[in-house]
């Protein structure tokens, strides 16, 4: 897939893990066909505990810490992630480290309700926050993401949460998200005891906008899907992408479930 594909196509690759890890690629290799692909990226974790535990940000973050969104801005990396308080309230907390010290974090506080966050970086226009609350919405900064305004307090995009944005070479923003479909009977033999007799539906949504702002969603359907019977054990979950563009086509990332979570790589 390149960067010129009105609508990308993604093609299963390797299976990695998840945690705080540095990465290193090595040259592109091309395929027979002519088409680029990208190689398979070599992961490593310099240190087994987590950079931030809950109760790092006080009561905001009691409970839960996870799901964070990092851009840097000079010298220094802001984290966005989400919390959740003892109450089960979820809020958007914030942290920073210097570059050169990225497992040294300091709390500073909470930026707004909701949760799963990701902050698209803009260099002539206000940063963007989307997060999920009731559907994806969308925030803006106009001081280097340190206080957001929400847009508008309905969602842009419902029946959706988890957001990746990427603005594509010719100044398109293009969304990929956790979209939820209908639920259905669990299949003869699949073990779930986690969702009972109905399993959820849910996969990776795709939508595009002119401005991040406004939204169109081009399928009627998930973009990529669960691999449901075609995987072993059967698997109805494919959530919470992450995309990176890279000069010769597009690296996404997303948790599947079967019987446990995974992280898988799509190409």
């Amino acid at each position: 897939m390149t960067k010129s594909s009105s609508l990308p196509l993604w093609r299963w690759s390797v299976l990695l893990a998840i945690g705080l890890a540095s990465a290193k690629g090595t040259e592109t290799r091309v395929a027979q066909d002519g088409e680029a692909v990208l190689p398979p990226i070599q992961w490593t974790f310099p240190r087994t505990e987590p950079v931030i535990k809950p109760g790092f940000n006080g009561e905001a973050d009691a409970k839960r810490a996870a799901a964070c969104s990092v851009v840097q801005d000079g010298a220094v990396y802001q984290m966005y992630y989400w919390g959740q308080d003892k109450q089960d309230q979820s809020h958007v907390c914030r942290a920073r480290a210097r570059v050169d010290e990225p497992t040294q974090w300091e709390p500073m506080g909470v930026a707004l309700d909701g949760a799963f966050p990701f902050v698209l970086k803009r260099e002539k226009a206000p940063w963007l926050m989307y997060y999920a609350q009731g559907g994806i919405k969308v925030a803006l900064s106009s001081d280097h993401g340190m206080t957001w305004t929400p847009i508008q307090e309905n969602p842009v995009l419902t029946n959706a949460s988890s957001p990746s944005i990427i603005v594509d070479h010719e100044g398109q923003y293009r969304m990929y998200y956790t979209a939820f479909g209908t639920k259905y009977k669990r299949p003869e033999g699949v073990q779930s005891a986690q969702h009972g007799e109905n399993l959820p539906d849910i996969g990776v949504g795709y939508a595009t906008s002119p401005d991040g702002l406004h939204w169109t969603k081009p399928l009627d359907g998930f973009l990529i899907g669960p691999r449901r019977d075609k995987a072993d054990p059967y698997e109805f979950i494919l959530s919470r992408p992450f995309v990176l563009v890279e000069p010769t086509g597009y690296r996404l990332w997303a948790n599947s479930h079967s019987t446990l979570y995974r992280v898988r790589a799509l190409l």
